[in-house]
């Protein structure tokens, strides 16, 4: 049975084979999903650390995490929860952005910009008619 350093010693080794492999990764984008206390802010700042840019952004949804994360690593991203970076854009968008509560909504928006002759869509997707276009169109 391994002893409690031994355990402590082999959870470190592997976040730093994991962390590794995060910063190896050619992909901009890095998304870390991981429980409470498991390091996802300390990844975070290695991850801005060996990537320096002016548009880093961390993001989570809980605002107390939000302050914490800014502390830790502010001076390397904008830190925010998702609500106030979301809120961040409509602001900076000055108005012009749609708001529709429904999908159907949308999608006719999206068909009349593109001049299609498309109708009725809240009924064909309540009734599910999968072949009518304005269905196929959405899909």
């Amino acid at each position: 049975m391994p002893t409690k350093e031994e355990l402590i010693e082999a959870q470190k080794k592997e976040r730093t084979e994991c962390l590794e492999k995060i910063l190896a990764s050619k992909s901009p984008k890095k998304i870390i999903v991981a429980g409470a206390g498991t390091g996802k802010t300390y990844t975070f700042k290695e991850i801005l650390k060996a990537n320096p840019a002016d548009n880093n952004v961390a993001m989570t949804f809980i605002r107390l995490l939000s302050n914490e994360m800014y502390n830790y690593i502010g001076d390397l991203a904008e830190v925010k929860t998702f609500h106030a970076f979301c809120k961040r854009i409509l602001h900076e968008q000055n108005g012009r952005v749609d708001l529709y509560s429904f999908l159907p909504q949308i999608i006719e928006e999206d068909a009349k910009f593109l001049s299609l002759n498309l109708s009725a869509f809240e009924q064909k997707f309540q009734l599910i008619q999968e072949d009518s276009a304005e269905v196929k169109f959405y899909i």
